[in-house]
């Protein structure tokens, strides 16, 4: 569930932030044509999600950058709990 929303600049840049039952959250993703969220992080826990369908060249490479950070964070927190 989302909370108050807030608008910050970062670095020259606009951020949306919410509080959530996790704890802030940042808009990462927006769809240009329609300006609907399609992607939030959580700052304060290990948690993102992201929602869309890419219109240039829909494929499977789209969103690869996505599952990579995925998995780096599976290892850097598994790293951090000292599993291998």
């Amino acid at each position: 569930m989302l909370g108050p929303g807030g608008e910050t600049t970062i670095e020259g840049e606009q951020a949306l932030r919410w509080e959530t039952d996790f704890g802030a959250a940042e808009l990462t993703h927006i769809n240009l044509y329609d300006r609907t969220v399609e992607g939030l992080a959580l700052r304060d826990v290990q948690g993102a999600t992201v929602q869309y369908h890419p219109e240039a060249g829909p494929g499977p490479h789209d969103a690869v950058h996505l599952f990579d950070r995925f998995l780096a964070e599976i290892v850097k927190s598994q790293a951090a709990a000292g599993r291998p």
